[in-house]
């Protein structure tokens, strides 16, 4: 697939950056892929199924939702780009069926608490220590628009776990400090919220924090 930008990108704005995007084959991780890569950063990703006009530096194969996959991914981030600079959570996704309450097995809720909460929590516990020891990083935790604006259909996993992504994400900068910064964006389809604006120059999270990371969770 081919991303067209819609803006100018100064190709030296994450230039050196070692980034680890999950998800990064499809969708917003694919275009988080493609943003990162034209600005200078050498890029993982990892995604079930790979993709070869991806402009990642590495691709890792693998399912993130199991354990051993997850380390595998970290493992290979680490060899393949030496280090880690800023990891993006993009991977997420809900194929729990109609029907209420009722119809989620607890195969269906463990399978997507595997997918959307602990791919994350599994991630941070192997990476951040790579980022305490060098003194820098930056974590992203891209959470569903259902945490500040609950849907009203049929119940289904992702708008328990989801919602849980930013309390889950505020232990890192405790544990990582003084030098620590996690962020928990969403964003509704079809809208920006005009404090961030994501993938731009001007979002927060997104510039050079790795020489002077405060403390800070949103």
């Amino acid at each position: 697939m081919t991303i067209r930008q819609k803006f100018s990108v100064d190709d030296q704005e994450f230039a050196g950056k070692r980034v680890l995007v999950t998800g990064g084959t499809k969708g917003a991780g694919e275009a988080i892929v493609h943003r990162l890569a034209v600005a200078g950063a050498r890029v993982a990703t990892t995604a079930r199924s790979s993709d070869a006009t991806s402009p990642a530096e590495l691709f890792v194969q693998a399912d993130v939702s199991t354990l051993d996959s997850a380390a595998n991914v970290a493992a290979a981030t680490i060899d393949g780009l030496g280090g880690i600079d800023i990891v993006v959570h993009s991977v997420g996704g809900s194929k729990s069926p109609g029907g209420g309450f009722a119809a989620l097995s607890d195969q269906i809720w463990q399978d997507e608490f595997n997918l959307n909460l602990l791919a994350a929590v599994r991630l941070d516990r192997l990476l951040v220590p790579e980022m305490i020891k060098q003194g820098s990083g930056a974590i992203v935790h891209i959470s569903s628009i259902q945490r500040a604006c609950p849907c009203t259909n049929p119940p289904s996993p992702i708008r328990r776990q989801r919602p849980r992504s930013p309390p889950t994400a505020r232990h890192c900068p405790r544990n990582s400090a003084p030098r620590a910064s996690v962020s928990t964006p969403w964003r509704q389809a079809g809208s920006t919220p005009p404090h961030r604006k994501p993938w731009s120059s001007g979002w927060p999270l997104m510039q050079d924090q790795t020489k002077k990371l405060p403390v800070r969770v949103s």
